[in-house]
């Protein structure tokens, strides 16, 4: 399996580079091999919401996606040979290390997330492959937390594999990408290395298989055509950053505004091209906007919360690993590193992508830490941008007296690397969360992930007339027949949406002493419920919660198993 998997995403970065090349005819700009592939996929993505928009998203459609960029990759395969040959022997030697160690350890990962991956990430490329397209659930995360970029490239994974290796996606390939353009990037062979070096040294803050490599790669590659006076491939990247994960859309606005200060004209097209390209992504969810524009849901939050003290210089070990210091140390270096060159008419770009960084850091962390899950989740959410940030700039400053520079990043999170190699070495993951550690919580991932599991969920669909709507609010939705039944899934995240919404008639399957609800079952005094979002989610659980104790009181209690539930809705035929 293993092989199998390695052989189809090297088949996958070949068709990407196609789509790359195709893209830099089509728009006249001059790109690398590594940078091809990352355009490639930013191409990708923008076809894959065209194919969720009109509802052609299947397994065949990927299979063409992939057949044509092998085909447009085969007119120009002498560019993926045309590498400085003594640059990928000394560069090789730490990407393969790193490759190798993260494929051992994560290929698949031991465990997953039991709140995130398993009720949500795991489920959305399933149903993409079941019925055409990502739109569906008024009830789930889709369309908020992401808009389908990050499912759309899982489902490449999930059409051939089981889903214990969708990390293959970001963990492997994503990074795989990301070490390949810090190595490509550079200036010189040495500063190669220790870029290639920043990018497995910055802590992650791996909390699930949403994109984290796979954003710090897009963000390079902005970052490296950001002095190309073409737009489109800058566009491309800009709107596929945005349909991964709406909250790298910061990063693109203050790189759009201080690439502005320079070239103004460059970055009003660039913000163009990247506003067309992300719209199939905005139209697939425009039903659930619209209701949120007309008839909004009234969210109701959980508290004021505990106080956060965090402050940028603070030492205090976050819950998942590192400290706000280093963040911060690493994206100050990373400023400086372009301030250095500023005075260089052609290494200007780099100081404009450091300035976006270190603005996108203050304003992530002062701006949406409070309104989102606290300051420490704003540094995790930050993440993937400084790996991006970080490791472009100090590849194309680094030169001299400033690869010095490019060693902080090192020395900052030396300290936190070998707890992390531990941690893989000794679980086979690299979860941030500590209890990810326990006994119980690998034996809550054997159950979830069992055929035991598979069958208890099918048994309770079959209760359910075929046909019929079954909302599904459960640990495990990808076990549900997606042919059988309309799966309308629901998660905590979704739950948060002004458009979030119960259909008028239909069943649901709740797992209430699950682990899909973890706010509800836990103190509401937890470090949890910093954020204005995380408070708000807590809020709707127990909302959601009295509707659904309603439901089987008004309408019928099917089946109760102490764990499942299944319920018929008021004003649903029996």
């Amino acid at each position: 399996m293993l092989v199998a998997v390695l052989a189809a995403m090297a088949v996958f970065a070949v068709s990407l580079f196609g789509w790359g090349r195709l893209t830099a005819r089509l728009s006249g700009t001059q790109t690398s091999a590594v940078l091809d592939i990352a355009v490639g996929l930013a191409a990708v993505i923008f076809v894959g919401g065209v194919l969720n928009l009109v509802r052609l998203a299947y397994a065949p459609s990927l299979a063409l996606v992939v057949l044509v960029g092998l085909a447009a990759a085969a007119r120009d395969w002498r560019m993926l040979l045309a590498v400085d040959r003594t640059r990928l022997l000394v560069v090789a030697v730490p990407v393969i290390a790193i490759l190798a160690f993260t494929i051992a350890t994560q290929l698949p990962p031991s465990v997953y997330n039991d709140a995130d991956d398993y009720p949500k990430y795991f489920f959305h490329p399933l149903r993409m492959l079941a019925s055409g397209t990502l739109y569906g659930s008024a009830l789930s995360a889709m369309g908020s937390e992401t808009l389908g970029g990050k499912a759309f490239l899982d489902a490449f994974v999930a059409a051939l594999f089981p889903l214990r290796w969708l990390n293959a996606t970001d963990a492997v390939f994503g990074l795989g990408l990301c070490l390949a353009l810090a190595g490509a990037m550079a200036r010189n062979i040495w500063a190669a290395v220790l870029c290639v070096l920043i990018v497995a040294f910055i802590d992650p803050q791996y909390m699930n298989i949403s994109p984290l490599y796979l954003g710090a790669a897009l963000v390079m590659a902005a970052i490296a055509l950001s002095r190309d006076e073409k737009g489109v491939a800058s566009g491309l990247l800009y709107a596929a950053l945005i349909a991964l994960k709406p909250t790298f859309a910061l990063f693109v606005v203050l790189h759009l505004a201080f690439l502005a200060l320079l070239r103004w004209r460059f970055a009003a097209k660039a913000a163009g091209f990247a506003v067309l390209f992300v719209l199939p992504w905005i139209a697939l969810h425009a039903p659930h906007y619209w209701v949120a524009l007309m008839e909004p849901n009234a969210l109701q939050a959980y508290g004021s919360g505990p106080p956060d003290n965090l402050n940028l210089f603070s030492m205090v070990q976050l819950t998942y690993g590192s400290t706000v210091i280093q963040f911060t140390l690493t994206m100050f270096a990373a400023f400086l590193a372009g301030l250095t060159v500023i005075w260089r008419a052609e290494d200007r770009f780099v100081a404009a992508a450091a300035a976006a960084g270190l603005a996108a850091y203050l304003v992530m962390f002062f701006v949406f830490g409070p309104r989102l899950s606290g300051y420490g989740e704003a540094v995790r959410y930050f993440t993937p941008m400084a790996i991006g940030v970080v490791t472009a700039v100090m590849a194309i400053s680094a030169r001299g007296w400033r690869t010095v520079l490019a060693a902080v990043p090192l020395a900052v999170f030396s300290l936190s690397l070998a707890p992390r190699i531990n941690e893989a070495l000794t679980y086979r993951f690299i979860l941030a969360f500590p209890f990810a550690q326990s006994e119980d919580y690998r034996n809550l991932d054997a159950l979830v992930m069992s055929d035991a599991m598979r069958d208890r969920i099918r048994k309770m669909q079959n209760m359910v007339p075929k046909g019929a709507t079954l909302v599904a609010w459960v640990n495990a939705p990808f076990d549900l027949d997606l042919k059988r039944n309309p799966i309308i899934d629901m998660d905590s995240a979704g739950l948060a949406t002004p458009w979030a919404a119960f259909p008028d008639s239909g069943y649901v399957l709740w797992e209430y002493r699950g682990v899909a609800m973890p706010m509800v079952q836990g103190p509401m005094e937890s470090s949890i419920v910093v954020g204005e979002h995380e408070r708000l989610i807590a809020g709707q659980e127990q909302k959601f919660t009295i509707e659904l104790k309603r439901f089987a009181q008004e309408g019928a209690l099917l089946y109760n198993d102490g764990r499942f539930a299944l319920i018929r809705m008021p004003g649903t035929s029996g």
